[in-house]
């Protein structure tokens, strides 16, 4: 499945603004100026507080690491679906008389219910609630674990995919905003990795279920391999019933006892959390004042250039993210290593390091983006990723005789692939969905990039096996080379830059519209091969004045 960084994303969605500062602090007011070397004790005794100290290492209450790891923990199922799927296919189509084309339709439900599941995520955390919404996502997404491992037809299989894509959907957008609400400010970035770590490790924890059911006997073993989804969804959801809600929800609804209760829980009492509760009152009230309506933010897509521009990159960016054939590949991943020449069990045993291998590469990320920049780092990965397919591509023409080198090329490739699109894209989209739109049309915005994101992989993953039916998989991963190729120079021409840009440089950006950025990138691009021209004769005369001279 597509990842969510969730970090970024929230940052953005929450505090409204990207700024030099990760955590949105130039949005904060109400400082009192302060000496930087006072220390909470000293606070304690009488000292004035002020917004930097929210962001002095606290140590956190006992309900808050249960939040952070109960509430996280249900994104395992979004990571571990993919390579469960891929690993019952081969076992489940035979038990249950399925077809490719009716198995197309069982590797597709999950993303499009999950695109359908992140359009009402939104609405229904702010009018139930957040840990209400998690509760009813956690129970869905039991439902449908235990729906798709008991079922002994297409229908019954079929029904569990989609309400367990359903869930996954209210999950993914509304975890990062509940961590984010609940979360002390000094360390809400690293908290909110947690959720990210607990969704990469699901692909190598679902190639660890595979290794230790690969022996069963057939009928049995796909489902016990199902059925290890469903354990996630539980888990998360008893964890549920003993934490608090959200207090800047709770805020919201001027629910004024359970705010009480939830804080004395959340935080433990002293100058600083009682000053970061005032705080959010005041940030709440303040977005109530200006709250836009549904009809009007709208209204204002289709009017305002500045504001529809965003969304324009953002469909894009979540198509680009897609048709490099990263969710589609994965769900047909032991079939594919099949038609290489691999058994299943091989195939298993040597996915699971590799998927180890990718999730330590999605941690860099949160170290690269705002060093080296999103639209540098996002160009720099999509040539290797370019590179990767084409190697994946070419081990399919090394003869059958020579399965360890035709094995060997396949697999270099999908290292290199699972390294750099964890670097790039995989990222990159969920970061500009929290950076692009404006406060009005945010949480229209966030819905419609993962939308895009999601409704692209469910159109990869659909159309997979009747690819490889009329193309083969050579063709298949031709046409993937083909796309990631296009989208690279598309978005080289509208993909504007973000780093360090306040919310009003960011509408300055948006302002002249598609054409004004792909002006604006074009002129960068050719000063940029004017710089390297330029390098390489003074280069050059160097060169050759040293040969002169000898």
């Amino acid at each position: 499945m597509p990842q969510l960084n969730s970090s970024a994303f929230v940052e953005g969605f929450i505090d409204g603004e990207k700024s030099q500062d990760p955590m949105g602090i130039d949005e904060m007011t109400g400082e009192v100026e302060q000496p930087k070397e006072q220390t909470l004790s000293h606070l304690e005794n009488g000292g004035k507080v002020c917004h930097e100290d929210l962001f002095k290492k606290q140590h956190l209450t006992a309900t808050m690491k249960f939040l952070l790891f109960f509430v996280a923990f249900g994104s395992i199922m979004m990571g571990m679906d993919q390579g469960i799927l891929a690993t019952i296919e081969v076992f489940a189509m035979p038990d249950l008389n399925l077809n490719d084309n009716q198995w197309s339709y069982i590797a597709s439900a999950f993303s499009l219910a999950t695109a359908v599941g992140t359009v009402f995520a939104i609405p229904i955390g702010e009018y139930l609630g957040r840990k209400r919404a998690l509760q009813i996502s956690a129970a869905i997404c039991f439902g449908g674990s235990v729906m798709q491992t008991a079922a002994k037809n297409f229908s019954v299989l079929l029904g569990g995919r989609y309400l367990l894509g359903i869930g996954m959907g209210l999950e993914a957008m509304n975890i990062p905003i509940y961590v984010a609400e609940c979360a002390p400010a000094h360390g809400r970035g690293g908290h909110l990795s947690i959720f990210n770590w607990f969704q990469m490790a699901g692909s190598p924890t679902a190639y660890v279920v595979a290794s230790i059911f690969i022996q069963v006997k057939p009928i049995w073993k796909w489902r016990f391999m199902a059925g290890a989804e469903f354990l996630a969804g539980l888990i998360q959801f008893c964890g549920l019933l003993i934490l608090p809600e959200s207090p800047r929800w709770l805020i919201m609804w001027k629910k004024e006892k359970q705010l009480v209760s939830s804080w004395s829980r959340l935080r433990f009492d002293n100058a600083i959390s009682r000053f970061e509760l005032e705080k959010m009152r005041d940030d709440v009230e303040d977005d109530l004042k200006n709250r836009t309506t549904y009809s009007d933010a709208i209204k204002l897509i289709f009017t305002n250039r500045r504001v529809r521009t965003p969304f324009y990159i953002g469909a894009v960016l979540g198509m680009s993210s897609q048709f490099s054939g990263a969710t589609a590949i994965g769900y047909y991943m032991i079939t594919i290593l099949e038609k290489l020449g691999l058994t299943v069990t091989t195939s298993v045993y040597a996915l699971l390091p590799i998927n180890f291998w990718s999730t330590c590469w999605a941690g860099l990320p949160f170290f690269l983006l705002d060093r080296v920049g999103r639209r540098p780092l996002l160009m720099y990965t999509f040539p290797p990723q370019i590179i990767a397919i084409i190697l994946s591509l070419t081990s399919f023409y090394v003869p059958l005789s020579k399965l360890s080198e035709r094995a060997e090329l396949y697999l270099i490739g999908l290292l290199l692939y699972g390294a750099f699109n964890n670097i790039g894209i995989s990222a990159i989209q969920w970061v500009m969905a929290g950076e692009l739109y404006e406060t009005e049309v945010r949480s229209i915005g966030a819905a419609w990039s993962a939308f895009w994101i999601f409704a692209s992989a469910f159109v990869t993953t659909f159309t997979f096996s009747r690819q490889v039916d009329a193309i083969g998989v050579k063709g298949v991963y031709g046409l993937y080379t083909g796309f990631t190729a296009f989208f690279m120079v598309v978005l080289f021409f509208i993909f504007p830059e973000t780093k360090g840009r306040t919310l009003e440089e960011v509408k300055e950006v948006m302002n002249s519209g598609i054409q004004g950025i792909m002006e604006r990138n074009v002129a960068k691009g050719i000063q940029v091969i004017r710089n390297v021209m330029t390098r390489l004769k003074s280069k050059n005369d160097e060169y050759h004045t040293y040969v002169v001279e000898q």
